[in-house]
């Protein structure tokens, strides 16, 4: 958690270090379960109890100090996890949770960068690239030292067509932070990156290097298709197998578009 919240102070980190921490103390140490929670989580699709358990602590923090601008902002990255995490049974509802949840946190603190990544979520899910990058930018502004910032930020560039910026970014962030809990898919990103400038034999060293943190789940389906673009086709074969028993509701190609991110350049 260190790690995340101030691995170094510049800036606009500064004037947000001059605010008053909430009120409420009782809110405060409920902000900081939730966070505890939500960066010990377990990653796993379809359930998990990390995440339910940060969404209660950041809600509770709410009740008893409404003016928390980071708790909400944290229950929309709460919401974003439970799209990815495939754990929504409503994906336009929980898109809709991560926008208000976001935009609550930017009317509170117009500086906040998690309010800003929350709400650059929500267009980067609904396939407004164009916007949710400028967001993007925005939160990388107001704490370019936060990684997490960054690797939303490529996510952004990427899909966008901006493969080499987008790889510049992800550098970045897994500079900043190497022990990342999330560096799995800080390294699917950079996945995306070098797959998009046709350097397949680094993408799939991308790529291994996230399943080694994280074995089950989409990261193999980046793996046969970059196996395939290697021509290498039993092991492609093989990954995709892996990638199908985890997911069986794809039987067409219909059935993946309609899960991968909306008007992606890739």
């Amino acid at each position: 958690i260190a790690r995340r919240v101030a691995p170094s102070v510049t800036g606009h980190e500064q004037i947000r270090l001059t605010r008053k921490r909430p009120e409420n103390l009782s809110a405060w140490e409920e902000y900081l379960q939730g966070l505890r929670s939500f960066h010990e989580r377990q990653r796993t699709d379809y359930e998990d109890e990390g995440l339910t358990q940060a969404r209660q602590h950041f809600e509770r923090a709410i009740e008893l100090e409404p003016s928390h601008s980071d708790a909400y902002a944290y229950l929309g990255l709460c919401s974003m996890w439970e799209l990815v995490q495939r754990i929504t049974k409503d994906p336009e509802q929980t898109l809709d949770e991560i926008m208000a949840h976001g935009r609550k946190a930017e009317s509170l603190n117009p500086e906040n960068p998690l309010a800003l990544m929350s709400i650059a979520t929500a267009y980067f899910f609904r396939g407004d690239h164009p916007t949710a990058l400028d967001y993007a930018q925005r939160a990388v502004k107001f704490n370019p030292s936060y990684a997490l910032s960054l690797s939303f930020l490529a996510l952004a560039q990427v899909h966008s067509g901006d493969f080499q910026q987008g790889e510049e970014s992800i550098l970045n962030g897994i500079e900043l932070s190497p022990a990342d809990p999330d560096l799995n898919h800080f390294y699917g990103t950079l996945y995306f990156a070098l797959l998009g400038q046709g350097r397949y034999d680094e993408a799939l060293e991308a790529i291994d290097k996230a399943l080694r943190q994280h074995k089950v789940g989409l990261m193999l389906g980046f793996r046969a298709a970059v196996l395939g673009h290697l021509e290498r086709g039993s092991e492609a074969k093989a990954a995709l197998d892996r990638y199908l028993a985890l997911r069986p509701n794809l039987k067409t190609r219909d059935d993946y578009r309609r899960i991968f991110v909306p008007n992606s350049a890739l």
